[in-house]
């Protein structure tokens, strides 16, 4: 193997620029760099929209060593060119040998003047802009290429290649944090646009444990620990705040909680404290010994528990955390109540009970295989048969 494509499909992979609290910022720029750094001999081409091109050769030469990374839309700003990638490809003269797809946010329909709409004949379907920008190029390139080898990763449960019904290729492998199967509702060609429902298997590959990659552990300062429970939850579609509500607001008058929320279901509760980069959220966890963390859906594992590990916060969890026990998390971090949650809570004021705890849960998940991405790495490539 020698040349593979990556990409984040809806929106640009920020590498130079402040990641955002929401919607997973910090998870493409990183898969890029531990692939690139774990497999020097390969070439990586960045073939979504990405802010690449604003990084200087000082940068670049610290994120990606080997200089093993390349930016198909290097030239090329403002609204996509939606052959770009296509004609990229054309102009080196080969395929790639495998596309590493993250799925974001890309809509019902991908691609302009390809697809009629539903309930009218001969009429073709709108495309927004946003997509055009950031998913057209990519979906484009695939239906045209239907020998490429694509892995999906999914970090998201609302995101998956099954929201588009314009695309008429399957991924060979899909790698996510749960174990389930999706229906993907599809054209069967542009020519014949009957749609067909194929069933998409989807594997547990520890993918929310790209947070890990080249993000040491700080030190722990129990002096500095004065906050004893600190939520960090987005509101979430549905809503999280009836689950928030009756696990911890209700017995918790002066708490923090940090993210989105409408304040339409929120009101004027001061408790709500609203959003702050990432650098400065994560600073600001080192003040705080627990959390209570909710899954984006049920049953779902995210990147939230790793985070709190890794700043010294121990996070408690709704029981419908991670269900599968794919993370294989110890059963006293599964709270089974509210009672037990705030038990659990006011026993770690106690320095020697927390720091045993935190402690213990650093030494099982903070290892080195996710610091350097191999365990990543390896999981990704041992995932098909090229």
């Amino acid at each position: 193997m020698k040349h593979v494509a990556f990409c984040k499909v809806g929106k640009s992979v920020k590498f130079n620029s402040a990641y955002s609290p929401i919607g997973g910022d910090n998870e493409a720029p990183a898969m890029l760099a531990l692939l690139a750094n774990n497999n020097p001999e390969i070439v990586f081409h960045m073939v979504g929209r990405s802010d690449l091109y604003k990084m200087s050769e000082t940068a670049m030469n610290i994120c990606f060593p080997h200089k093993n990374v390349r930016d198909a839309f290097e030239g090329h700003r403002g609204k996509a060119d939606p052959s770009q990638i296509i004609n990229y490809w054309k102009k080196l003269g080969f395929d790639p040998d495998l596309v590493v797809m993250m799925v974001g946010q890309a809509g019902s329909v991908t691609i302009p003047d390809r697809i009629q709409k539903v309930k009218s004949d001969g009429i073709p379907a709108t495309v927004i802009d946003m997509t055009k920008n950031y998913v057209t190029p990519i979906f484009q390139w695939w239906n045209d290429n239907p020998q490429l080898k694509v892995i999906e990763i999914i970090n998201d449960p609302r995101y998956c290649l099954k929201m588009s019904r314009d695309i008429i290729n399957n991924p060979a492998v899909s790698l996510s944090q749960y174990n389930y199967i999706y229906e993907k509702n599809s054209i069967k060609s542009y020519e014949d646009q009957t749609r067909t429902v194929h069933k998409i298997p989807v594997r547990y590959a520890s993918m929310e444990r790209i947070f890990q990659y080249n993000n040491p552990v700080p030190p722990i300062d129990i002096e500095n620990r004065k906050v004893p429970f600190m939520v960090v939850l987005n509101e979430g579609r549905p809503s999280r705040y009836p689950i928030l509500n009756e696990w911890v607001l209700g017995s918790n008058n002066g708490i923090e909680v940090w993210g989105k929320w409408d304040e339409t279901i929120i009101g004027d509760d001061p408790r709500f404290k609203g959003t702050m980069k990432i650098d400065d959220l994560h600073e600001h966890l080192t003040q705080a010994r627990s959390t209570f963390i909710v899954p984006i859906k049920k049953g779902w594992a995210t990147s939230k528990y790793l985070e709190m590990i890794h700043n010294g916060v121990i996070p408690f969890m709704h029981p419908s955390y991670d269900e599968q026990n794919n993370c294989k998390l110890p059963n006293w971090l599964r709270v089974k109540s509210p009672a037990q949650l705030a038990k659990w809570i006011k026993s770690i004021e106690d320095d020697r009970l927390y720091l045993a705890m935190i402690k213990t849960l650093q030494k099982q998940y903070c290892t080195k295989e996710f610091f350097d991405g191999s365990y990543i790495n390896n999981e990704i490539f041992s995932s098909i048969v090229l």
